[in-house]
C-alpha cells in the first residue's frame, strides 16, 4: 500500500503570526504616529513695529532679535518655518541709515530663518494751503505690497498652516481675505506692536494680542555681534 505524504500547511500571508522567538512589526504592537507640528510663518511690518516700539519705550529696545521674538510667540505644537521682515531704507539721513544698516547686518548674522525684504522711501513735497509753506516728506513704498503678496503667495503654495502678522495696519485685511480663499484652513494671528492696534485687523484675524514689553525686553540682540564682515556693535543711540 502506497504511503501518503503529508506536508505542513502553507503559512497564510494574511493574519499569520511570526514564529516564536522572533520580533517583527507584525507582533500587533501599536505604532504611534509622530505628532504633526503646525507650520508657522511670521510676517513683520518693520515700519509699524519700529514706530510702536519707539512710542512705547523710545530707542531702548530697537535692537530686537526678530527670530528670537518669533519663536517666543509660538505655542506648543507649532514650529517656525520662516520670518520675513519688511522694511524701507532711510533716505537723506546718513547717520540714521548707518544705524539701520548695522541692525540689518546683525539680524542677518544671528537669524538664519530671517529674510529681509527692502522697500524704499519716496520723497515728496507737501504744501500747506493755510500758510502757503512747503516741506519735504517721505512716504514708505513697496513694503506693504510686498508683505501682502508674500502672504497670499505662501497661502497658495501651502507653505504654512498659521500666518502670524506683526503689525497694526488694517490695510492688510484684503490680503488676509485673499489668503483664506486660497487656503480655507489657514489661521491668521495678529500681533499688535505697542500703541498700534487696528480694529479692522482684529476682526479679520482668528486671534489677536498686543506684543508685551516682557517679550520685547527678553529678545534683544547681544550688544556685540560677530558678522561675516566683522564685529557689529549696537549703536550708542539705541542704548
Amino acid at each position: 500500500m502506497q504511503k501518503r505524504l503529508r506536508f505542513p500547511p502553507e503559512p497564510s500571508s494574511r493574519g499569520s503570526s511570526p514564529r516564536r522567538g522572533t520580533s517583527t512589526v507584525a507582533d500587533n504592537v501599536p505604532v504611534t504616529e509622530p505628532l504633526r507640528l503646525q507650520r508657522c510663518a511670521v510676517f513683520i511690518d518693520g515700519f509699524n513695529l519700529y514706530h510702536g516700539l519707539k512710542a512705547s519705550s523710545g530707542r531702548a529696545h530697537l535692537w530686537l532679535d526678530l527670530e528670537g521674538l518669533a519663536n517666543d510667540l509660538l505655542k506648543p505644537g507649532q514650529t517656525l518655518v520662516s520670518v520675513t521682515y519688511f522694511t524701507a531704507m532711510v533716505r537723506d539721513e546718513p547717520v540714521a541709515l548707518q544705524r539701520q544698516d548695522l541692525y540689518l547686518q546683525a539680524l542677518e548674522a544671528t537669524c538664519p530663518k530671517l529674510e529681509v525684504i527692502r522697500g524704499k522711501f519716496q520723497r515728496r513735497t507737501v504744501h500747506c494751503h493755510l500758510c502757503h509753506s512747503k516741506r519735504i516728506s517721505y512716504e514708505e513704498k513697496e513694503t506693504d505690497v510686498s508683505l501682502a503678496v508674500r502672504l497670499v503667495e505662501g497661502a497658495a503654495r501651502n507653505d504654512f498652516d498659521i500666518a502670524l502678522l506683526l503689525s497694526g495696519d488694517g490695510d492688510f485685511v484684503p490680503a488676509i481675505q485673499s489668503a483664506r480663499r486660497l487656503k480655507p484652513d489657514l489661521r491668521v494671528l495678529a500681533v499688535f506692536p505697542p500703541k498700534r492696534i487696528s480694529d479692522a485687523l482684529r476682526r479679520a484675524a482668528d486671534a489677536n494680542f498686543v506684543l508685551g514689553r516682557g517679550r520685547v525686553v527678553n529678545n534683544q540682540l547681544p550688544s556685540i555681534v560677530h558678522g561675516p564682515r566683522g564685529i557689529i556693535t549696537r549703536p550708542q543711540h539705541w542704548q
